[in-house]
């Protein structure tokens, strides 16, 4: 009895993985883009928030991108001589949970921001999340 190969699995897992970071990475620009667009007919305009839940959930935010930050350095580079399909099938699990904090952290930004938060820091952390999360594709991940 043959037991069958887990090679069709791996051709497809880091493809499979562009085209989870490349959604991930346009949902949070999509929501960051809305939530800062509904800022001017939502709350920010009734003064209905109080300015400490802005910072809080920017603090929540700024916290969730640092600790991203150092989940990405316990992800390791592929080695010279593997396949990419191999470091995805040992990687995957830790690429996805950065990519979600990352998003995370982004949609906190532009919930802040349509709560009415101050637009250059709720903006500037918010760039800074969705920058991080595009730059980590999984080729940069791996090393390549």
């Amino acid at each position: 009895m043959d037991i069958p190969s887990a090679a069709p699995y791996l051709e497809f897992l880091m493809s499979q993985l562009r085209l989870l970071h490349i959604a991930l990475s346009l949902s949070a620009v999509v929501m960051t883009l809305v939530f800062s667009a509904l800022r001017s007919i939502g709350l920010a305009g009734t003064g209905g928030v109080p300015t400490m839940i802005t910072y809080v959930l920017l603090g929540f935010a700024a916290m969730i991108i640092l600790t991203a930050a150092t989940v990405r350095t316990r992800i390791p580079a592929a080695n010279a001589g593997d396949a990419d399909d191999n470091w995805a099938s040992t990687n995957k699990a830790t690429c996805i949970i950065l990519w979600a904090m990352l998003e995370g952290g982004a949609a906190l930004c532009g919930i802040a921001l349509f709560l009415g938060a101050n637009p250059w820091l709720a903006g500037g952390f918010a760039a800074g999340a969705l920058g991080f999360l595009v730059s980590q594709s999984p080729g940069t991940l791996a090393g390549h």
